[in-house]
């Protein structure tokens, strides 16, 4: 079914998808905890394009996040995938005390021009719409490359020009926004655990009680904010310790991939990962004392 994102990206179509992991392959133990689709997450289909990939590390924020998935794929027109998993997906809680972003649709135009341009070039790379059944309002969705009518076209200048369209509208993502794509607990401590869901609950009380680890909680897979390789540079952390419930540890890849940080000097990278359908207990962190 990942044709159907391809088509969206192509098209510029707003597309919110949940992801609810659980243990694979194929059948495998699907209603157990782990953490296998990131690296599918981060590329679910072919060809090579600019999307957000978000994961909740609270109740809070699972709900906080569902609304703000929905404000990002309708403002810059783009795919959004928020991850689950088994702890966050079906967990039981009450609350009473839930933020809601704004509605935020972006540019859309009440009475577009008769030569209303849907695909229009611009500064931003986002085009404005229009609400459906308004006068001028209909346009051509189509998988193929095309202009900024939505008319299909093999020019090769224009195939240049919307390829860099699409990626633009990504650009500086968090800067614009104004949001954080981690956030640091006891940025003192020169040992970090890295985690991301639901077993931030489990790190963080892990950390409270043994001060000389801190965590670093991820909220966002992509885009990257190159900011959190600034952080790990200036307070000279001197090992990062990637916790996830998977084999191959995904995010610990990812990170290291897109952060360099393997380059950054003196600095040591290891892991914690578990694969055994069950999340973290403090009993798992604590074989961090004894390395």
């Amino acid at each position: 079914m990942t044709e159907a994102i391809s088509f969206a990206v192509q098209a510029e179509f707003p597309m919110t998808i949940i992801l609810a992991q659980r243990a694979g392959p194929s059948t495998g133990t699907p209603t157990y905890q782990e953490q296998w689709d990131i690296n599918f997450a981060l590329n679910p289909t072919f060809w090579d394009f600019e999307h957000v990939v978000l994961y909740p590390s609270s109740l809070e924020e699972a709900h906080y996040f569902g609304w703000l998935a929905l404000n990002i794929a309708d403002k810059y027109q783009t795919q959004v995938i928020l991850l689950m998993d088994k702890q966050s997906a079906e967990l039981h809680a009450t609350h009473w005390d839930f933020t809601v972003p704004a509605i935020d649709r972006w540019v859309i135009l009440d009475t577009p021009p008769e030569d209303y341009k849907r695909y229009e070039l611009n500064d931003s790379g986002i085009s404005p719409r229009v609400n459906v059944w308004t006068k001028n309002w209909d346009f051509i969705a189509t998988s193929y490359e095309h202009d900024e009518y939505g008319a299909t076209s093999e020019d090769s200048d224009l195939k240049v020009k919307f390829t860099q369209k699409r990626f633009k509208k990504l650009q500086n993502f968090f800067e614009k926004e104004g949001i954080s794509w981690y956030k640091i607990i006891n940025p003192t401590a020169k040992k970090m655990i890295v985690t991301y869901s639901f077993t931030k609950y489990t790190a963080e009380h892990f950390v409270k009680n043994n001060p000389e680890f801190g965590l670093i909680i991820i909220k966002f897979l992509k885009p990257i904010d190159e900011r959190l390789r600034e952080e790990i540079i200036s307070n000279k952390y001197e090992e990062l310790i990637f916790v996830e419930s998977n084999y191959s540890g995904q995010v610990e890849k990812h990170l290291s991939n897109e952060l360099g940080l393997k380059f950054i000097p003196n600095l040591k990278i290891s892991n914690l990962r578990k694969y055994d359908l069950f999340p973290f207990y403090i009993e798992d962190f604590n074989e961090l004392l004894n390395r």
